[in-house]
């Protein structure tokens, strides 16, 4: 089951501390047996900046069309981000939205989430999000859990 990585780029504050968090969700979720896809690797702002947008666009909504579950951070304010949970929603897919404990993050995406039935988890450090991760996918490839699935909008 593949598994898209959804988190700020373009507007992170630290690109490279952004990285390191995304890589290491992709870590949680190999390490319970999903396949994660993490946009950076294939269209960094940075590293692959000769990439144009259009390009960007197409390449990641092709793999979120591809996944049937998101990983989703909040930890920074990011127009993409916000645009990939609207999409994923509209195909139905699973999400765990996600945000570093003490983190403000956008209303309007909170209540998009609360009426869909989601709610954001919160993490203090990287074991706990590790386990949230583990747990969201042990979830998806066991069951046909309902948690995390989001009607079409």
């Amino acid at each position: 089951m593949k598994f898209y990585i959804s988190g700020a780029l373009q507007g992170s504050a630290d690109l490279s501390i952004a990285r390191i968090v995304y890589e290491n969700a992709a870590l949680s979720v190999s390490k319970s047996g999903g396949t994660p896809y993490v946009p950076h690797t294939k269209t960094d702002p940075e590293q692959n900046s000769d990439i144009n947008s259009g390009s960007v666009f197409k390449s990641d909504l092709d793999e979120i069309k591809k996944s049937e579950a998101l990983v989703v951070f909040l930890n920074e304010p990011s127009l993409g981000v916000g645009a990939e949970i609207a999409i994923a929603m509209s195909m139905g897919k699973k999400i765990l939205p996600l945000v570093i404990e003490g983190k403000a993050y956008s209303r309007f995406i909170e209540g998009l989430l609360d009426t869909s039935g989601l709610k954001v988890q919160t993490y203090s450090d990287e074991e706990e999000m590790d386990f949230i991760i583990q747990q969201f996918v042990d979830d998806c490839l066991c069951s046909d859990q309902s948690n995390y699935l989001v009607s079409s909008l």
